[in-house]
């Protein structure tokens, strides 16, 4: 678990550094508000399809033998309670994805198209791995 964190915060950083030099070029005027939009869009859609690839390989060097989750060893209280809190957080996360899904929707126009399609995406994309995520530790709980 430790791994995927730490996995995640250094993409974040690498994603976040991206966007403030693309954010910087716009500013300075060496990039025009079209090729801002699309290095934008590229960068969203090429970061989810490498950050799954990365986590699709970490998964597979640490799979575990037994698939059978009923089979799995009992938890002691200390773990069950992380990992509650952990599903409660994340179901929080996606009723607040859900919501801003709903009110980016609802201020779209004709004219932002391309940029409320690549926020769609995004949106739903983290809420369907939430909501994988979510489905696979409450399974580990039973």
């Amino acid at each position: 678990m430790k791994t995927i964190v730490k996995l995640t915060l250094l993409f974040s950083a690498c994603f976040m550094g991206v966007m403030l030099l693309l954010a910087h070029e716009f500013s300075v005027h060496s990039l025009s508000p079209r090729g801002l939009g699309i290095a934008l869009a590229l960068l969203s859609v090429g970061g989810v399809l490498i950050f799954a690839l990365l986590l699709l390989v970490f998964v597979r060097k640490r799979a575990v033998p037994s698939l059978d989750i009923t089979a799995a060893l009992p938890l002691d209280p200390a773990t069950r309670k992380q990992r509650i809190f952990f599903i409660r957080f994340c179901k929080g996360w996606i009723a607040l994805l859900v919501l801003c899904l709903v009110v980016g929707l609802g201020r779209a126009t004709r004219s932002t198209l391309g940029p409320t399609l690549v926020g769609v995406f995004m949106n739903l994309a983290t809420t369907f791995a939430l909501v994988w995520v979510v489905v696979r530790m409450q399974k580990t709980l039973n």
